[in-house]
């Protein structure tokens, strides 16, 4: 019984530290005054870039394409039903 008891516990106990994460510590600067200032790193977004490419479905209409941050083609189409865009992603070949 004890060690069934103390199997439950230590499996209890790993699972809990395996679910944690670490932290990471930001960086710290020190202004003229002596206060910290924290500092994160600028981060540049890739936009989504115009093609000179369009797309014409079975039916006849035209959309342009457009190619995303990662790499992939698209075409903005609207919904029929509610009448939002969205993005149609077209297949890789």
């Amino acid at each position: 019984m004890k060690k069934i008891t103390l199997l439950a516990i230590l499996l209890i106990s790993t699972s809990a530290f395996g679910q944690t994460k670490p932290k990471t510590t930001p960086k710290v600067i020190r202004d003229s005054t002596g206060n910290f200032i924290s500092v994160s790193a600028p981060t540049a977004k890739k936009a989504d870039s115009t093609t000179v490419y369009k797309y014409t479905n079975s039916k006849g209409v035209t959309w342009p394409v457009y190619k995303s941050a990662k790499g992939r083609y698209y075409c903005w189409k609207v919904s029929k039903n509610t009448g939002k865009g969205y993005r149609y992603y077209l297949p890789e070949k």
